[in-house]
C-alpha cells in the first residue's frame, strides 16, 4: 500500500487530520453508527419481539391496526434516516472529494468544477438503488427464516438475529454484493461529477463504463479500501465493545466509586480512539476513490483541505 491511490490517498490522509472529523460523519452517517453501537445495545430477545410487535398483530380479519402503524413509523423512521444520511453523505463527498481535485486536477481544466449539493445529493440516492432491491429482494426470505425461528427455533443457544442470517446466507450474499455495487456506483459518480462537471444523470450513466473500462483499478481500490477498512475498524470496535463490558461489570458489581471512575474513563478513550480510526479510515477510501479517477485528469499541485495548502 505504498504506492498507487491507496498509497497516496494514505499519505494525503495523514497529512490532514482537519478532514479526519468530516470523514467521521459520513461513515457515522452511512450506517457505520450502526457497528459502533452494536457492542453497547442489548439486541431484543425473541420474547420482547413479541411483546412489542403484539401477539394479536396477525389475526383471521388480517393485520392488526397496531402493528401496521408499528410498521409504518418503522418505515417512516427509515426512509428520514436514509434521507438525512445522503444529505450528510453529499457534503461529506463534497468537501473530501473537492479537498483532492483542487490539489490534484489541472486547474486549466475548464471540466473541473464544483456541482452543486443538490448533484451529489441525488447521485448518493439514485446509487442506492442496488442495494434497496437486494433488500427488497432479500426481505421476503429473512421473514421466511424469522418466523421459521420464532415458531420452531433451530438452535436455542444463538441470538435470533445470528439464527436467521445463519438461516439465509444467499440473502446475506446478495446484500454484501449489492452494497458493493452501490459504493462502487456512488464513488465514481459522484467524482466524475466533481472532476468533469457532469450532472447527476450524466455522472451516473458513465459510471458503469467507467469501471468497464477499468477493472483492475477499481477492484484494485474497492478490494483494498474494504479489507483496510475491516482490519483496522474491527479490532478498534471489539476492544471498545469489551471495554464498554468492563464498564457495566463495574458498575452493577461492587468494586467501589474508584474503579467505576477508571472503567468509565477508560471506555471513553477507547470509544473516542475508534471514531479517530474510523474517521482517519473514511478520509482514506475517500481519497484512493478520488485520486484513482484524478489520475485521468491528473495535473499537479498540493492537496488543498479548504482552510490552507497541505
Amino acid at each position: 500500500m505504498t504506492g498507487g491511490p491507496l498509497g497516496g490517498a494514505l499519505r494525503l490522509t495523514l497529512g490532514a487530520p482537519g478532514l479526519w472529523a468530516v470523514g467521521l460523519a459520513g461513515f457515522l452517517a452511512r450506517g457505520g453508527i450502526v457497528a459502533f453501537a452494536l457492542p453497547i445495545v442489548v439486541l431484543p430477545s425473541v420474547v420482547g419481539l413479541i411483546t412489542f410487535i403484539g401477539p394479536n398483530s396477525v389475526t383471521a380479519a388480517g393485520l392488526a391496526p397496531r402493528f401496521v402503524a408499528i410498521v409504518a413509523t418503522v418505515t417512516a423512521g427509515l426512509i428520514a434516516w436514509i434521507v438525512v444520511a445522503t444529505i450528510v453523505a453529499a457534503a461529506t463527498d463534497l468537501a473530501l472529494v473537492g479537498a483532492v481535485v483542487r490539489g490534484t486536477a489541472n486547474r486549466s481544466t475548464p471540466g473541473v468544477r464544483t456541482p452543486g449539493p443538490t448533484t451529489v445529493f441525488v447521485i448518493r440516492l439514485v446509487s442506492l438503488v442496488p442495494f434497496a432491491l437486494g433488500v427488497a429482494l432479500g426481505g421476503v426470505r429473512l421473514g421466511q427464516v424469522g418466523y421459521q425461528e420464532l415458531i420452531l427455533p433451530s438452535n436455542g443457544s444463538s441470538h435470533f438475529v445470528i439464527r436467521v442470517l445463519q438461516g439465509a446466507p444467499e440473502v446475506v450474499a446478495l446484500l454484501l454484493v449489492t452494497w458493493l455495487v452501490t459504493e462502487l456506483i456512488g464513488a465514481i459518480a459522484v467524482r466524475l461529477a466533481i472532476v468533469e462537471g457532469r450532472t447527476a444523470a450524466g455522472s451516473l450513466g458513465r459510471s458503469p463504463a467507467w469501471i468497464v473500462r477499468r477493472p483492475l483499478r477499481s477492484l484494485v481500490v474497492v478490494a483494498g479500501t474494504v479489507i483496510g477498512s475491516i482490519l483496522v475498524l474491527a479490532p478498534a470496535v471489539i476492544v471498545a465493545g469489551t471495554a464498554w463490558d468492563v464498564v457495566r461489570t463495574a458498575l452493577l458489581g461492587d468494586a467501589g466509586p474508584f474503579v467505576d471512575v477508571v472503567a468509565v474513563v477508560l471506555f471513553v478513550a477507547v470509544w473516542t480512539i475508534a471514531l479517530v480510526l474510523a474517521g482517519i479510515v473514511a478520509t482514506w477510501r475517500s481519497a484512493a476513490w478520488s485520486l484513482a479517477v484524478v489520475g485521468d485528469h491528473r495535473g499537479g499541485g498540493p492537496m488543498d483541505r479548504g482552510d490552507g495548502t497541505l
